[in-house]
This record gives C-alpha cells, sequence and structure tokens, in this order.
C-alpha cells in the first residue's frame, strides 16, 4: 500500500508524483453480489454477472468493490479488503482471511495468477493484441485489461480509475455488444472515433445503464456494469468514450475495446 506523509507538508510536484503512482498502480477487486446464482452473459457464453443489456434479466446482482491491489514496485504487492467486503454474501478469500490487514507479498499470489492467461498458449499474442496491450505485458497489467474473469467465481480486477489533476483515464471492454452488433455498426468504428453515452432509465434490467452509440446513433455496445458508478458519479456531460480498436475476429466480450477520459471536477 502507498502512504503519504500529510498532506500539508507535502510539495506541488511530490503530491503529482504519488497520485501519478496511484493511478498506474492501483487496481479494484470487484465480486458480483446479490440475490440469484448467474445467468448466461451473450457475450460469453457462459454465467457471469448481469450486465445492462436489456435482453438480459432475472438477477439483481451487482458489482461490488471488495479489495483493492497496490503494486508498490515491480513485484512487490500490496492488498487490503474494503467496505463492500463487509456485504453478507461476500465470503474472504482463502489467500488474505484477516479483513483488518493489509498483507505485503512479493510476486503475484495464486488468486491473481490463476487469471492470467500463459504466454505459451499458441492464442496469447492474439488475445493480447484484442486487449491492446503490448506482446508481452506485466500480468498485473494483463489483469487489469482482461478482467481476470473465471468460469468457477464472479471476481472482477480492474483499473483504479484514480483522479490526478482532476482527471480519470483508462480502457474498459464494452459489455452486450452481441445484443446490438447486427446492424454492422461495429465494422464502421476506427481507433479514435468518439462514442456517445446515452442513460437508458427505462431499462427493465439496470436503470442506470448506459448505452454506447456511433455519431449515427446507432448501438455499438454499453459501458460495463462494473463501470457504471463511476460514470454516473463523473457525470456523463463530465466522461468521453472513444474507440481504442474494434477486434471483428475476436470473441464477442473483446470485440470493442474503449478508452474512457473523465473531469469529475467539472459542474
Amino acid at each position: 500500500m502507498l502512504h503519504a506523509p500529510p498532506d500539508e507538508i507535502l510539495s506541488e510536484p511530490r503530491r503529482s508524483c504519488i497520485e501519478e503512482l496511484l493511478r498506474t498502480n492501483r487496481r479494484r477487486i470487484l465480486d458480483a453480489i446479490g440475490s440469484c446464482t448467474g445467468r448466461t452473459d451473450p457475450d460469453r457464453g457462459t454465467t457471469a454477472p448481469p450486465g445492462p443489456s436489456p435482453h438480459l434479466a432475472g438477477c439483481s446482482r451487482r458489482f461490488i468493490h471488495v479489495a483493492t491491489l497496490d503494486q508498490i514496485e515491480a513485484d512487490s504487492f500490496a492488498f487490503r479488503y474494503e467496505e463492500g467486503a463487509r456485504h453478507d454474501n461476500f465470503v474472504l478469500l482463502a489467500e488474505f482471511p484477516d479483513p483488518a490487514r493489509t498483507y505485503s507479498f512479493t510476486g503475484l499470489p495464486a488468486f491473481f495468477l490463476n487469471r492470467v492467461m500463459s504466454p505459451r498458449r499458441a492464442s496469447y499474442p492474439t488475445y493480447c493484441h484484442w486487449l491492446g496491450l503490448a506482446e508481452f505485458p506485466t500480468p498485473v497489467e494483463f489483469l487489469a485489461r482482461s478482467g481476470g474473469g473465471r468460469a468457477t467465481d464472479t471476481f472482477h480486477v480492474v483499473d483504479g480509475l484514480i483522479p490526478v489533476n482532476g482527471r480519470v483515464e483508462g480502457h474498459f471492454l464494452a459489455s452486450g455488444v452481441r445484443c446490438v452488433e447486427g446492424n454492422g455498426s461495429l465494422s464502421r468504428l476506427a481507433p479514435g472515433d468518439r462514442l456517445r453515452l446515452l442513460p437508458e432509465p427505462d431499462n427493465t434490467v439496470d436503470s442506470e445503464a448506459v448505452l454506447l452509440t456511433d455519431a449515427g446513433e446507432d448501438p455499438v455496445g454499453y459501458v460495463p456494469d462494473w463501470l457504471l458508478g463511476d460514470v454516473h458519479g463523473w457525470g456523463l456531460p463530465n466522461t468521453a468514450v472513444r474507440v481504442a480498436q474494434a477486434n471483428a475476429e475476436a470473441p464477442a466480450h473483446l470485440r470493442l475495446l474503449c478508452r474512457i477520459e473523465a473531469h469529475p471536477s467539472r459542474g
């Protein structure tokens, strides 16, 4: 865990340095917690937490921030639970049984390593390309971009999305792509294209759902469930989403990689 001296003795350059380290080295661990046992994700074809697609129904489960992983140095990490871990339906991880402790360790423990694709797999370079990563990213970079999802649980690893100098930036994979891609709009997208964010307050599955459309207002996907709280908190007018890359040959849940930038301090 990164510690800073009291604010009053931090110089501005020092404060900016610490904030930048937090932004690039902090990851949130989320869990989908709620009252249902699962549903079929149309992008993955597997049991997974419910997203905002209007085609999905019957679940009340939402992603909750249950823990934080900080990367202190190249191979040094710290793990701690957050308030979300107090949820009645959350079970503490076997590797981290003490909810009040900050765990420090060298190298990633099995809980995280088991969520990273092996570089020895023939499809690894292609998968990294779909994620917009260098051919050999660090395990933590891979986790934060891919989510580290597994069929056996509902955990998700994402960027910390910490404001630095009034700005937040990061990447996400659009959800619900398979449900809206019949119009061919995905094939017309190019890197840098601005996407519109349209709230769907009448969505019967999730009233906070945010649809992504191209310049012609054709749907291309949805803001993923785990990001909705942040986007609404920042304010849709303060949030810009652009296409990082469209992967026509990828599985549906990897077909649209987006870049997000927000200015939460704007009115």
